[in-house]
């Protein structure tokens, strides 16, 4: 029976978006169905913290109707993870996100990491969502400093910028692997026929892979009943939460002690 995919794009869909969406179908096993799922009305750029919590708050008012819809798993094609870890508490079907996809796959390919992402906003974030995850392993945090919108203009010289980057990094870092924290580096460098080493043979993660392949693992365990997210404590359900998604965001005022709007 062909397992069922949600590969969520934490924005509207754009020209660079298509790119992904191949790469993600010819990542997918044959019998997997992804469908790709785009955010309206959000920021058309996840980059920016507090653009971030609008695209979060659109997609935990998404994800419980994914379930509805007879969804196995749902990947979020970012690597800020946005709305995985507070998904969780809204649903019971596997929520991915390509960072934590990937630390988990690099344990299985060195004892070490390091993180090439794309700027230095994204990597503060990034490190940020480490010490979450609570993973010791990572030596590192390095960014090309390049616009990931401005990425699909010139792969070759993305893709050569990264591989030598990568053979910097796990040399001033001492890192066993390098995990790419950003999907569109990635999709970058799977474009040019690049997906599991740069250079020849260093060995890097690709987020997007990582994220469709733990999807996959997960939603099989899901479907046969052998997963089960944990409502004892940090995911426990809170009826608060499912509330809050019908909620209107009207702006905040500020008021004085009896009770009058002065700003």
């Amino acid at each position: 029976m062909t397992r069922r995919i949600a590969y969520v794009y934490p924005g509207p869909r754009t020209p660079d978006a298509d790119t992904t969406l191949k790469l993600v179908s010819e990542f997918a096993s044959p019998e997997t169905t992804v469908e790709t799922v785009f955010l309206e009305g959000v920021p058309p750029d996840i980059e920016g913290y507090a653009s971030r919590q609008f695209t979060e708050l659109a997609l935990l008012r998404l994800l419980p109707s994914l379930q509805d819809a007879g969804f196995d798993a749902a990947a979020i094609g970012c690597c800020y993870d946005p709305a995985v870890l507070l998904g969780r508490e809204l649903v019971d079907m596997p929520l991915v996100g390509p960072l934590e996809a990937s630390i988990n796959l690099a344990s299985y390919v060195g004892r070490t990491y390091s993180i090439l992402t794309d700027g230095p906003k994204v990597a503060a974030w990034l490190g940020d969502l480490l010490n979450v995850y609570r993973d010791a392993r990572c030596r590192g945090i390095h960014s090309l400093d390049l616009d990931p919108h401005a990425m699909f203009e010139d792969v070759p010289t993305v893709c050569t910028t990264t591989a030598s980057e990568v053979r910097r990094i796990m040399a001033a870092d001492g890192s066993d692997v390098v995990v790419l924290g950003c999907t569109v580096i990635g999709d970058c460098l799977a474009a040019a026929g690049s997906v599991a080493t740069v250079d020849g043979d260093l060995p890097v993660i690709n987020p997007v892979l990582a994220s469709i392949k733990a999807a996959e693992m997960l939603a099989d365990l899901y479907r046969a009943g052998r997963y089960s997210v944990s409502r004892q404590g940090f995911y426990a359900s809170s009826a608060s939460s499912v509330e809050a998604l019908g909620f209107e965001l009207s702006g905040a005022s500020l008021q004085d002690e009896q009770g009058r709007r002065i700003a």
